[in-house]
């Protein structure tokens, strides 16, 4: 209810992140208090539990006034032993497309994490032909991939380079992987 006038407060709120019975409420009102809270949800990120640190990274954007900042806060997540924060971790990386140079060798290289990589995929195709130094390995992965990966990668190669991905496309069509709905779909929306 206070807000931003509640910063005194984020301090004591993050203390409670880590006790079970309270983390849904201390981060509810330190959503609330915003900016103040920002050095919570940074140390947040640490948290002990997956589901915190997931929130962090998820409302540390908001409360992060440089993209770069936030990256660079967010990037060691993209290490950690969770497979649900790594993801959270990628999708958000995902959308700061207004840092590409940051963004793309990040989301490049999450690509090598199974765990992940259908995330870094989509999250590729966000950045259009800045995302073309992908190319290769998203080729690999349309072949190589799970279904799911190999869909994703087949998806966001027709969206960063929709003409040199139609001999794949053709290709995925006449053996039947993956599927390719969606992908025929992007291309759809490309044309």
């Amino acid at each position: 209810v206070l807000g931003t006038n509640a910063a005194s407060a984020a301090g004591k709120l993050g203390k409670l992140l880590d006790k079970k019975d309270h983390t849904f409420t201390a981060e509810r009102c330190l959503v609330f208090i915003g900016k103040p809270a920002e050095h919570v949800f940074c140390r947040a990120l640490t948290n002990q539990d997956e589901r915190v640190r997931q929130w962090s990274i998820d409302n540390l954007a908001a409360v992060t006034d440089d993209v770069e900042v936030y990256i660079a806060r967010i990037k060691p997540r993209l290490q950690d032993s969770s497979d649900a924060v790594r993801g959270t971790a990628v999708n958000d990386i995902g959308i700061q497309t207004s840092a590409p140079e940051l963004a793309v060798p990040l989301l490049v290289e999450a690509l090598k994490d199974s765990a992940v990589s259908a995330n870094a995929a989509n999250a590729l195709g966000n950045f259009g032909t800045n995302a073309l130094v992908a190319f290769p390995i998203l080729t690999n992965l349309v072949e190589h991939g799970d279904t799911n990966v190999a869909g994703a990668a087949l998806r966001t190669l027709i969206v960063i380079a929709p003409e040199q991905s139609l001999p794949i496309l053709t290709n995925c069509i006449a053996r039947g992987k993956p599927d390719t709905g969606g992908a025929l779909e992007a291309l759809r929306d490309v044309a």
